[in-house]
């Protein structure tokens, strides 16, 4: 809560030799200049709170209780009931500004009567939707196919309280949109305020997949949020004839030119040179409110020696 970012990792530590999963929180604070050595904040062990499966967490951050601290929330997969009910919940981390509290439970399909949530069909992602100064979840989830062979995509958000979060409302369905198919598999999600209107709007990379000609294609979509919701997504670039592989791209969102409106951001996969040194490249596009300015090139790690895309993580 002192105006700059720092950096979270959960991180996996394995099993005990009780087959206990073992999971930490660590954050790296900002220093200003750089960052502070990592510290130690949670351990599920040391802490009391059972088994941990790192491999079952999917990791978000925002600040949902609106006290100007940014927490720390994993979406975790539960596995099935004897039933065959997916079984997903949603916990928080809350920042005591020195530390974390431990991990409470804030939301769980079963217990709330939500029906079946698959956490494999579930990306999830944080920002203030609704511009109350309070961060919301959201999840875009798949559908699967309907009858007719078409992809069904839908989003939800979890609304926070403050203390908690609402059950989560179905905010938009391709179906019901007549956007037609809408495919999970081919959707890269990212969270940024794109108009500089207080509101969160989420952002897709979408993979068009190939022209006749062999040609890559891509597009970069954004459900701008209303408060109440989102509207339909608009296609607010397209590679077109240049070749541009979504499967080689990692997008995310920030306002990286200090405008007060967040612009996309794609690390980009350009494989191996003959020598066997990696190249990964940096491609922004600048926001200019309802729409994106072309994509400019800000870095290659052919300048700085060999990056493995693979092995990277966006924040």
């Amino acid at each position: 809560g002192d105006g700059k970012a720092d950096i979270a990792v959960l991180y996996n530590n394995g099993q005990q030799s009780d087959g206990t999963n073992r999971t930490s929180l660590w954050t790296l604070a900002s220093n200003g200049s750089g960052f502070n050595k990592p510290v130690k904040v949670w351990d599920n062990v040391d802490a009391g709170s059972g088994s941990w499966n790192w491999d079952r967490s999917k990791v978000t951050s925002g600040d949902f209780n609106g006290d100007g601290r940014t927490d720390v929330g994993v979406l975790y997969n539960n596995g099935q009931q004897s039933d065959g009910t997916n079984r997903t919940s949603l916990w928080t981390f809350t920042s005591t500004g020195s530390g974390f509290g431990n991990p409470a439970k804030k939301w769980d399909n079963v217990d709330a009567g939500s029906g079946s949530w698959n956490w494999d069909r579930s990306k999830v992602a944080s920002g203030d939707f609704n511009g109350d100064g309070k961060a919301d979840v959201a999840v875009l989830y798949d559908n699967g196919q309907q009858s007719d062979g078409n992809n069904r995509t839908t989003l939800w958000t979890f609304t926070s309280t403050g203390s908690g979060f609402n059950v989560p409302l179905r905010k938009w369905d391709n179906t019901e949109s007549d956007v037609t198919s809408w495919n999970w598999d081919r959707s890269k999600l990212t969270v940024g305020d794109y108009t500089g209107d207080g509101k969160a709007d989420i952002g897709i990379f979408y993979d068009n997949g190939q022209a006749a000609d062999g040609t890559n294609r891509s597009a970069l979509w954004t459900f701008v949020s209303t408060g109440a919701g989102f509207g339909n997504p608009l296609r607010k670039w397209d590679s077109g004839s240049d070749s541009w592989n979504a499967d080689s791209a990692k997008p995310t969102s920030g306002d990286f030119d200090g405008d007060g409106k967040a612009d996309a951001a794609v690390l980009y996969n350009y494989g191996q040179h003959t020598d066997g040194t990696n190249r990964t490249g940096l491609w922004k596009f600048t926001s200019t409110g309802p729409a994106f300015k072309a994509p400019l090139f800000t870095w290659d790690s052919d300048d700085s020696g060999s990056w493995n895309w693979y092995r990277s993580d966006l924040a």
